[in-house]
Formats: C-alpha cells, structure tokens, sequence
C-alpha cells in the first residue's frame, strides 16, 4: 500500500516538474496580448473592491482588485508579471511575511 502511494506521489512530483520550467521561462512579450482571452467585467462582486484597467496578468486584461486594510490578508508583489488582487489601502503596504497590511513606517 505504502509503495503505491509512493509511485503516485513521485510519479506526480515528476509529471509537476516541466510545468515549474515552463512558468518561470512565460515572459510577457510585447504581444502577448494577442493571445490573451480577457473575460469581460463590468463590477466587481467583492465588497471593498473596484476594476482597475489593464490590471491583470501581463497587463493585458482588466481585473478586479480588493482593498484591504490594516491587520486584513493582502497579497504581497512578488514579480509585476503577476500583479496583486489583495492590495492595501492608502498609508498600508503589505507585510511579505506575515501578508497583512501593516503601517508604512517613515524611513
């Protein structure tokens, strides 16, 4: 039982490990946009939230994004490529640690 489990845990840890190749090598080229299947939104369903233009992956798409605030779950910026959908209000930036919106501290 246990080596079936094992067979099937590397046989997935294989098959996963050309599509961590292929995510790091996407860039987004000056025509990406092309390609991109947008879906259209009007409104934003989320409370606290609002469409922001261009927003979405590559900035090919619009995306709608929810403000959150002080001690709230946000989402840290790790690559421009990949914006965040949970940002921090106004005077917030979101902790890459702990990802809650915490005060910006004057430098």
């Amino acid at each position: 039982m246990r080596s079936q489990l094992r067979k099937k845990i590397f046989l997935l840890f294989i098959l996963c490990i050309p599509c961590v190749h292929l995510m790091k090598e996407f860039h987004c080229t000056p025509n990406i946009c092309r390609f991109m299947h947008c879906e259209i939104k009007r409104v934003c369903e989320y409370p606290n939230s609002y469409m922001k233009r261009k927003g979405g992956l590559c900035g090919c798409c619009d995306e709608c994004i929810v403000v959150r605030f002080k001690g709230e779950m946000c989402s840290a910026v790790i690559d421009q490529m990949y914006p965040p959908k949970l940002m921090c209000g106004p005077g917030l930036i979101c902790d890459e640690y702990t990802l809650r919106c915490k005060k910006i501290l004057p430098s």
